[in-house]
């Protein structure tokens, strides 16, 4: 079997958390055929608990298409701009549906407008906005309201349901803002992992075996032995976007040697170089 660079990439786990989410997700896209008021979720999780991959996943299972009537997008997925405005957020939405001219000088009205028409005719029954922390500025400790309350109209005037991800200060947004707040029906939380719990030890050991199966290109010790995945859990603090950032750079630098062989020396080594930043 062909090594290649992005082996760890191609590898998604859909362990308890994940699995739940993306059933929940199904159930929203669903109800939102049928329902007259949009549904809401809201999925927290400090960084590295695989937010973004997840959503990845998700966003795959629902393509867009093309009819005779033109491209239809089911689900759009973007991120908050970093200083989000309606103006900046609206571009980002019209360019996820493919819009050529989202970038254009027209006021924040009409590219409301042309959004709105857009999702209509792309027949959009769910929107997810990754990110959403950026809503609060930690700074000045102040929820961008003006743009919070523009979502909410957004989302009940082109009836479609919301999906927000982002790390646990996304809460402040939706605490403080009551009308948004009402169109969420659950918040889904996704933790780090513990050694100190059974079964979420447990888990996390099956991650690690999952992990190794879909590299089983390369020689390589089983992650899933007990003392291997304690070590494995000491170094990514029980965060898997940290574990994959390990094997991504001991996979990387066997490919680079034109080898299949990796040993503990080199996930050691990978350990310093993908990780010493956030040790």
């Amino acid at each position: 079997m062909q090594t290649s660079f992005n082996d760890v990439e191609r590898i998604f786990v859909p362990h308890t958390a994940l699995q739940t989410i993306i059933n929940r997700v199904a159930l929203i896209y669903r109800a939102s055929a049928e329902c007259r008021d949009p549904v809401g979720m809201a999925v927290i999780g400090e960084s590295r608990t695989g937010k973004s991959r997840l959503f990845e996943h998700i966003v795959s299972k629902y393509p867009p298409s093309r009819d005779a009537t033109g491209s239809k997008a089911p689900l759009v997925c973007i991120k908050a701009p970093s200083k989000p405005t309606v103006k900046a957020l609206c571009e980002e939405l019209l360019k996820g549906l493919g819009d050529p001219l989202w970038h254009n000088r027209d006021s924040e009205t009409l590219k409301t407008a042309r959004l709105l028409l857009l999702l209509q005719h792309a027949q959009c029954r769910l929107l997810v906005i990754d990110e959403f922390q950026h809503f609060y500025d930690k700074v000045t400790t102040k929820v961008q309201h003006h743009v919070s309350d523009w979502l909410k109209v957004l989302i009940d005037d082109a009836a479609i349901s919301l999906i927000v991800v982002g790390l646990p200060s996304s809460m402040q947004v939706i605490d403080q803002n009551e009308q948004l707040r009402g169109r969420f029906t659950c918040v889904m939380h996704m933790h780090r992992f513990r050694w100190d719990d059974e079964r979420s030890r447990n888990e996390f050991i099956a991650i690690l075996q999952a992990m190794r199966k879909g590299l089983q290109q390369y020689e390589m010790p089983d992650l899933h032995a007990r003392e291997i995945a304690f070590r494995f859990y000491c170094a990514s603090g029980g965060l898997i976007g940290y574990v994959s950032k390990i094997l991504k750079e001991a996979t990387w630098q066997a490919n680079t040697e034109n080898s299949t062989i990796i040993t503990m020396q080199a996930l050691a080594i990978a350990y310093e170089n993908a990780l010493w930043r956030d040790r």
